[in-house]
């Protein structure tokens, strides 16, 4: 065998194991965040099949509806009135 060829094979050797370094390295890293991550998206996903309606959500319907009928009374940052 050539030098070329030696090298070019030991090149192809070290490629996959750099990249499999690579991955290990990324997974220790993502690791002590995943558990957070599958608690969030759980919830997230637990709410949107139960929960009917957020109460934001209800809040600003019954603004809308009151500002509709024109007793709107109370609005944010200007008190009662």
């Amino acid at each position: 065998m050539t030098v070329e060829a030696v090298l070019r094979q030991r090149a192809t050797r070290i490629r996959p194991s750099g990249r499999i370094l690579a991955g290990r390295v990324l997974f220790l890293v993502a690791a002590p965040v995943l558990p957070a991550l599958l608690a969030c998206t759980v919830g997230w996903l637990a709410a949107w099949l139960t929960v009917r309606e957020y109460p934001s959500e209800v809040g600003a319907r019954r603004v809308v509806e009151a500002g509709r009928a024109g007793a709107v009374t109370w609005v944010a940052g200007r008190g009662r009135g």
